[in-house]
């Protein structure tokens, strides 16, 4: 097995009856960058920054959340956690999500990025 896992998913076959197509195993996992667009509403209009999505195969989803003017609040990570649980259907996609801060005696960092 090489570094890409495939599923196999045959709406139709070919006449040798392989799939017509193969995608990447991790195809319906969630991705960083569209939780990113999809919670700009939320934390610009809270004054916040994401320093980082971290997604795991298992759909294990943490977003660290910073802020541009002092500390996140724990209200700050309620209602991003609640945005994000009001776009994204857990019954579909089967994740989990952590909305965290970097704590504040903490600097944002490359890593971050």
């Amino acid at each position: 097995m090489g570094i890409f896992s495939y599923l196999c998913i045959s709406v139709e076959e070919k006449e040798d009856g392989s799939p017509l197509f193969l995608l990447p195993e991790n195809y319906w996992n969630m991705d960083a960058d569209i939780i990113k667009e999809a919670l700009e509403p939320i934390i610009t209009e809270r004054g916040l920054e994401i320093l980082k999505v971290k997604i795991t195969k298992d759909n294990d989803i943490t977003v660290t959340i910073a802020s541009k003017a002092g500390a996140v609040s724990m209200d700050d990570c309620v209602e991003v956690n609640r945005k994000f649980t009001s776009i994204f259907d857990q019954d579909k996609e089967d994740y989990s999500v952590t909305i965290t801060s970097p704590g504040p005696n903490r600097q944002k960092n490359e890593d971050d990025e």
